[in-house]
């Protein structure tokens, strides 16, 4: 229930995030945070990729450290690899907002520590949903990605079929703009930096 407050809190806006960092340390809170999901149920879980999406979404503001990016990543990979088994869409959807935050504007070094093969498989599958509040950040997760122009993850992400996923994306009634603009992103980093 706590952890549930300081979600609605933290989510309201920047300055609310502020003062609840002010008031403990985001270490110690991620830390706890990691402690309850090693005996959690897909209740706890939905609440912990939740907040864990939230905490992500500020990382530059304030900064938080590198640890706390890898720490805050295995909450995503567990919400991520819960729903293979599970149907939960709002876990599923929380991981792949948390990994797109942790992907955007970051160097290849952190990227490349948390963008192991099963994620990048699992971010890749995400884009199939039929729900697009897990899809399109799966889809902005992976673009992302694809910006980092290593050609050898590039290889990977299309290996695990994402023009397939693009195309049938892109096929979508009603068309949304923001989903082609996704598409197109992805395409054009996959122009530039695929090794074939």
């Amino acid at each position: 229930m706590v952890l549930y407050f300081i979600g609605n809190v933290i989510a309201t806006d920047v300055q609310e995030y502020r003062i609840c960092l002010a008031l403990t340390s985001q270490t110690r809170l991620i830390q706890t945070m990691l402690i309850a999901m090693k005996n959690c149920d897909e209740e706890l879980l939905r609440v912990l990729c939740w907040v864990a999406s939230i905490l992500m979404q500020y990382k530059v503001t304030p900064c938080i450290s590198r640890t706390d990016v890898i720490q805050l990543c295995k909450i995503g990979f567990e919400g991520l690899m819960c729903n293979i088994m599970q149907a939960d869409e709002s876990v599923k959807s929380d991981s792949c907002w948390l990994f797109n935050y942790a992907f955007e504007n970051e160097k290849w070094e952190l990227i490349s520590e948390i963008a192991t093969p099963i994620i990048v498989l699992a971010l890749t599958q995400a884009i199939s949903s039929n729900d697009l509040q897990t899809s399109w950040p799966a889809l902005r997760a992976v673009a992302n990605l694809l910006c980092q122009e290593n050609a050898e993850l590039v290889d990977k992400i299309i290996f695990h079929g994402i023009f397939d996923k693009m195309v049938a994306f892109s096929e979508l009634e009603p068309l949304n703009e923001a989903i082609l603009v996704e598409i197109a992103f992805c395409l054009s980093n996959i122009a530039a930096g695929t090794l074939h």
